[in-house]
């Protein structure tokens, strides 16, 4: 039957902050309790037969005439949410306010739905529900250390007993009124938590755990719990049926060399990554807290996970388990407070049966849609779910990504080498212009040995570059500059104060930091940026450094790759594998960079691989003369040529063309 299947429900938020998601369900089961029962009459008899289950008779007949007089003298829908919040919802929260704040939505939700009688004592409002148990300030992230060979938590009769008894007691003070009243329970709820202790310590249990459960008080309103558990603090034993929020997002390297940072190492996640994000845990969490087979998980995030590199653990623990609705907003703000672009994903705590339905909300959906009717709409099957990055498009743009994948091999099996550019810790002092250089060669003309050009990342263009006319002094990681380069090092000696404070020095304080790919720069090489829509790869010459907002590559054939990389068949699958920034553009970044597959050079390929060559060689040149020239017309040509070495079919070709 549908009023005790909702009545026995039991839904958690993990992270639940000032309420939000709690008081969503519980507006959504009010409202399906309506279309079920509207008079209340088959809720109000579920209630009325679980009273009268209790032995204690003046315990079992005041709870009756508490349940007729809630039902009795306010809104039908007072009756609906006292017992709903009782049976049915639960919060967790780090934050004691956060906790305090979700009560009294709770509270507020109850009031504006009872009827006040002048004639009445109080008015005939009645005394707000104790929720002290209902919402409580944890850390979910954090369980409790039991013996290794414990299964459940309370694998003993007696604390069995106890519990059962800690339940009653808290049942009662829910609807406890008076302040005696409340006082004696709580008093009850203390003896009961030290009795389990003992026996628990008894049992095997390491005595610091035991006291720590003893010593949880949930009546203490301004103190938080370090360990959540939730057998122990809601009486929930197998599980929640449903798990939902909106967990934070906090990189979990800003708790670095902290004691939380040890103690979410020692809880064993497998989502762990030191730089991932928390939320990333709280899925996992939130899992294990779900019943297993039939428990569903719902929560608002980041969508990162489905294409960071942080997030390859997480996507193949999803894969582990069972995935069956996902909506990707991308960069749509569906939330308007939302500082992140977010997705919803809903999974059941069960095996993966490969059939999870995913929507990615494109420009065509438009603020006021119904959301569950473009999803409809425009869902696609995901299946062979991993660790690799996860892509929505259309059946035809997943099986061009997969040909793609197919024809190329990851650019970190190539014989390439990628690396960052020059990270001096002081550019004002090893970054030089013009006049600057031809000054420190006119007074020792040998300095020209350790003076390199040098490009940053606003240079970078479109297989060319526009040089600034700024210079690095290569001072090498333990090269005796006084000595060898005195002009230079006279030149330094004004930064000396500065210089001596970088993390990023070499073996005096004169010296740039160890590298072991400096020779790199002194080859030719490809160059690129990281915030930019659309690929812009640069061919650089020989000896030409680049400063720290760059990446570069050194491979046997730059202008095969230059070529490649700025093509649009490689703009159209880093779409599908890259994370945005947030502020609207890709990251090109080396994670998403070596992922790209590109054809290899073969004999087979030897032909198209010239061709592409000779066509980079005339935009360089072009770009040589005018930096700005329209290089349009051989640029659409390599793209041809790429479109043959990955086989494109027409209508392949169109679906990377028209993005």
């Amino acid at each position: 039957m549908l009023i005790n299947a909702i009545d026995n429900c039991k839904i958690l938020d993990p992270a639940c902050g000032s309420g939000a998601f709690p008081m969503g369900i519980l507006h959504k089961l009010v409202h399906i309790l309506h279309k079920l029962d509207p008079n209340n009459e088959k809720w109000k008899e579920r209630q009325l037969e679980k009273a009268q289950t209790i032995d204690d008779v003046t315990i079992r007949e005041q709870l009756i005439d508490d349940i007729e007089t809630a039902f009795a003298g306010n809104e039908l829908d007072y009756g609906r949410k006292l017992y709903l919040i009782e049976n049915c919802i639960y919060g967790v929260d780090i934050q004691p306010i956060a906790t305090q704040i979700s009560k009294l939505r709770f509270f507020i939700s109850l009031v504006v739905d009872q009827d006040v009688d002048k004639n009445k004592d109080n008015f005939g409002v009645r005394p707000l529900p104790n929720l002290e148990t209902k919402f409580v300030a944890a850390n979910t992230l954090i369980g409790v250390e039991k013996p290794k060979e414990q299964g459940d938590l309370f694998d003993n009769k007696e604390v069995e007993a106890l519990e059962e008894e800690l339940k009653k007691v808290r049942h009662r003070l829910f609807s406890a009124k008076t302040p005696k009243t409340k006082r004696e329970l709580r008093e009850e709820d203390k003896t009961l938590r030290e009795k389990m202790s003992d026996l628990l310590i008894k049992g095997g249990w390491r005595n610091e755990t035991a006291r720590q459960l003893a010593g949880w008080d949930p009546y203490d309103q301004n103190a938080g719990s370090p360990f959540f558990n939730a057998e122990w603090m809601f009486g929930v034993r197998d599980g929640f049926d449903v798990v939902i929020g909106n967990p934070p997002y906090v990189q979990i390297q800003k708790f670095a060399r902290t004691q939380l940072q040890k103690d979410l190492e020692n809880e064993d996640y497998q989502t762990f990554f030191k730089t991932g994000d928390i939320y990333c845990l709280f899925y996992e969490r939130g899992l294990e807290l779900a019943k297993p087979i039939t428990g569903l998980l719902c929560y608002i995030t980041s969508n990162k996970w489905m294409r960071s590199g942080y997030g390859d653990k997480l996507r193949g623990y999803f894969a582990s388990k069972n995935p069956i609705r996902l909506l990707d907003f991308g960069d749509f703000k569906v939330f308007e407070n939302a500082t992140v672009d977010t997705n919803i994903l809903l999974i059941a705590n069960h095996d993966n049966k490969q059939r999870l339905q995913a929507c990615h909300f494109e420009k065509d959906y438009k603020k006021g849609d119904e959301i569950s009717e473009y999803f409809v709409n425009n869902e696609v099957e995901l299946k062979n779910l991993s660790n690799n990055t996860w892509f929505i498009g259309t059946s035809a743009e997943i099986a061009l990504k997969a040909k793609i994948e197919a024809v190329g091999k990851p650019l970190k099996e190539w014989n390439v080498k990628i690396n960052r550019g020059v990270l001096t810790g002081l550019n004002e002092a090893f970054i030089i212009n013009q006049a600057t250089r031809d000054r420190l060669v006119v007074e020792d003309p040998k300095s020209v040995e350790i003076i390199k050009p040098i490009l940053r990342g606003r240079d970078i263009q479109r297989y060319g570059y526009e040089w600034a006319g700024l210079y690095l002094l290569q001072t090498g990681y333990d090269l005796n500059i006084p000595k060898l380069y005195p002009a230079i090092y006279e030149h330094l000696k004004q930064f000396e104060e500065k210089a001596i404070k970088r993390d990023d020095k070499g073996k005096n304080w004169w010296n740039l930091r160890a590298c072991v790919f400096y020779d790199d720069f002194e080859k030719e090489k490809v160059v690129w940026i990281e915030l930019v829509n659309d690929g812009r790869f640069a061919y650089v010459e020989p000896d030409i450094y680049t400063e720290a907002t760059t990446f570069l590559m050194t491979f046997e054939h730059p202008k095969y790759l230059v070529g490649l990389m700025n093509s649009k068949i490689v703009n159209w699958y880093f779409d599908s594998i890259c994370g945005e920034s947030g502020v609207g553009t890709n990251r090109w970044k080396k994670f998403y960079v070596e992922a790209i597959p590109l054809p290899i050079l073969t004999p087979t390929t030897q032909t198209l691989s010239k061709r592409i060559e000779f066509n980079v060689d005339r935009i360089l040149s072009a770009k040589k003369a005018n930096l700005k020239a329209d290089t349009a017309v051989f640029e659409a040509e390599i793209d041809k040529l790429v479109f043959e070495l990955y086989d494109l079919t027409p209508e392949e070709q169109e679906i990377v063309l028209k993005s």
